[in-house]
């Protein structure tokens, strides 16, 4: 086990633990990623609300849990797009402000 100080801006210090023996750097990037992955999950859970699929039968709950991920995908796409406009990074835009009208 490794442990891997991480320099905030802040001055404040984030320990990682990790089986891993790469870079801090490495193993920094690795761990805002995870965060990245986790909004998105809740994005599509929370914001979504596809905590609770209402189907009554499997073959309905495939059916709306796959329009909420294209419905996900096309957020996410006009997101990208109005970030490439307003020249910031996409996820500077908050998904829910993209869904929202």
């Amino acid at each position: 086990m490794w442990i891997y100080e991480i320099p905030r801006a802040n001055g404040e210090r984030l320990w990682l633990l990790s089986t891993l023996r790469l870079g801090t750097e490495v193993i920094s990037q690795l761990y805002w990623h995870r965060q990245q992955v986790e909004t998105d999950i809740r994005d599509v859970k929370v914001t979504l609300n596809t905590e609770l699929i209402p189907g009554q039968s499997e073959s309905m709950f495939e059916k709306e849990l796959l329009t909420s991920l294209v419905a996900y995908n096309l957020v996410v796409q006009v997101r990208r797009l109005a970030a490439r406009i307003a020249e910031v990074p996409p996820r500077r835009l908050s998904f829910s402000g993209v869904l929202t009208p």
